[in-house]
């Protein structure tokens, strides 16, 4: 699948759907064509950061499991939107590999979801969450 298609149907999948925190965020599509190597030093060179500002990485399916695992209390609406966070874990481990997460920050935290294309190209999302 090309970097443009798999786009589009990124946004497909994330549209409507916002990330749960103290301030619920909307998923923007993040693509990096020529970074070879993913992990904390190049998000952080990538991103232009200070040295100091945290980025800590968590279990691609360990972060989604909040959102994806089902609970007694989810009724028709949180079943559905469950369902799509199901769906779009799916979607990225069936067209992405080395998928990470990268959290950057404290209390506003930035949250980058990326993998590699077949072809190389780094592409995935990014959302917000606020924790205080």
């Amino acid at each position: 699948m090309t970097k443009d298609k798999l786009a589009a149907q990124l946004q497909q999948a994330t549209a409507g759907l916002l990330w749960p925190s103290e301030t619920d965020a909307e998923f923007k599509i993040i693509t990096w064509p020529d970074l070879d190597n993913l992990n904390v030093e190049t998000v952080r060179d990538r991103l232009h950061l200070h040295p100091e500002t945290p980025i800590l990485y968590q279990d691609f399916y360990r972060f989604f499991q909040p959102v994806t695992q089902e609970q007694a209390w989810h009724n028709s609406e949180e079943r559905a939107e469950r369902e799509r966070y199901q769906a779009l874990v799916e979607f990225l481990s069936q067209n992405l590999h080395n998928i990470q997460v990268f959290r950057v920050g404290e209390v506003e935290i930035d949250i980058y979801i990326l993998g590699q294309t077949p072809q190389g190209q780094t592409i995935g999302l990014k959302t917000q969450a606020v924790e205080t």
